[in-house]
């Protein structure tokens, strides 16, 4: 395409990030029959971000009713997603959240379920271990357990949502870094391949980036990018226990919400994915200097302590070793909205470790603002200003 002629294109929605937000975003606004643009940084399938590798938990079990909503639409949604696309993204495991019993964390989770009318069981420990053999749980825990809940295969679902943008007309442009967002009826995005790109609206999708692609247009959000390792550990089939394995089993607790979470063997044969689920877990990293610094040692010490004092048969040192990037918000929220101050900007960020099962409910969301649609959900917990003007709003990169 010559510069002239790109010069002339001007899309209707044009989604900045193309990892499962923006993909699903994406999905969305083109079937709403409008000219459409996906931009990415890097090439298809990389793995600098949020959206690789082979699983996420997909479940309903929160604390949280506006989420626990989200989640009943999440799970057809995806089942959509495969259809339309002929991938499988999703496999059914099922889900225990295991606690202390009488836990703050566990009783929210079970009147959260109530209100929003979904079924769950709650086992005691016994129960629990006879699921996953591979538990050792003191007596004095149980377990709030989710049938439906399991494991989407996170590469898969992002090409599944592209390939269903694509093929519904979109337009996917990879290797195309965004150098600056120049806001406007028609928003113009510079690029260092000098290929601008013009749009009536943009979606900002950017993960880990945010704040380096908010900052200049006067939003300095309060983010925090975590490099967390995802760490797979050999597992040894225990005698007697009929060939059963893992199934999800998430640990809550009441000071930090949630501890250490299983995965089952999904990804590698013979390993399973073990990971120490804090702020402790993590180390706040510059997104495009990711590998400057060690694994986080501490990260790694923790789950073996967590292996040792609840798993049987899994070994005490990882396997595996891959990094991954958080954005993570002070209260763990999502931000979903509008920029203060160019309505034809929509800012879908700071995911903070959970939103991957949630993205096609959210790339609907942004799709709804995006296209000045009402709106299927309250967005209110979302907002940007629920912060302190002071914590986000700038004005030629001074804080106002």
């Amino acid at each position: 395409m010559s510069d002239t002629h790109s010069r002339r294109v001007v899309y209707d929605v044009a989604v900045i990030g193309a990892g499962v937000i923006g993909s699903a975003a994406a999905y969305h606004i083109i079937k709403k029959g409008v000219k459409v643009v996906l931009i990415e940084q890097f090439d298809v399938g990389h793995t600098r971000g949020s959206s690789h590798g082979g699983s996420r938990i997909t479940r309903h079990l929160y604390n949280t009713d506006y989420y626990t909503k989200m989640t009943i639409e999440a799970f057809p949604l995806w089942e959509q997603v495969e259809k339309e696309s002929g991938i499988t993204v999703y496999s059914k495991t099922g889900l225990g959240r295991c606690a202390p019993k009488h836990s703050e964390t566990l009783s929210s989770i079970i009147a959260s379920m109530h209100r929003c009318g979904l079924p769950i069981s709650v086992l005691d420990s016994k129960q629990m271990k006879q699921r996953c053999p591979h538990l050792n749980l003191p007596d004095s825990f149980e377990c709030v357990y989710e049938e439906d809940a399991g494991i989407l295969a996170a590469s898969k679902a992002v090409t599944a949502l592209q390939n269903v943008f694509i093929k519904n007309g979109g337009k996917l442009l990879d290797c195309h870094p965004i150098t600056e967002i120049v806001p406007g009826d028609v928003v113009v995005l510079k690029s260092s391949s000098k290929q601008d790109i013009r749009a009536k609206n943009i979606v900002v999708t950017v993960g880990p980036w945010a704040k380096k692609v908010l900052k200049p247009l006067g939003l300095d959000l309060p983010l925090r990018t975590v490099r967390k390792e995802h760490l797979y550990w050999k597992i040894t089939p225990l005698p007697d226990n009929d060939g059963r394995g893992f199934e999800v089993v998430i640990f809550a607790d009441d000071d930090v919400s949630e501890g250490c979470y299983i995965t089952p063997e999904f990804e590698y044969p013979g390993l399973v994915k073990v990971n120490y689920n804090t702020d402790d877990g993590g180390i706040e990293v510059d997104p495009d200097a990711r590998d400057a610094d060690t694994t986080n040692q501490k990260g790694v010490e923790e789950t073996k302590k967590f292996i040792t004092q609840y798993l049987l048969g899994i070994s005490t040192a990882p396997s595996i070793v891959e990094p991954c990037i958080l954005t993570k918000t002070p209260d763990n929220d999502f931000i979903i909205d509008k920029h203060p101050k160019y309505s034809n900007i929509m800012i879908g960020v700071g995911f903070s470790g959970h939103g991957f099962k949630l993205a096609p409910v959210v790339g609907k969301i942004l799709c709804e603002m995006t296209m000045n649609l009402p709106l299927s959900y309250d967005i209110l917990p979302f907002a940007i200003n629920r912060f302190k003007p002071s914590d986000y709003y700038t004005h030629q990169g001074h804080t106002i």
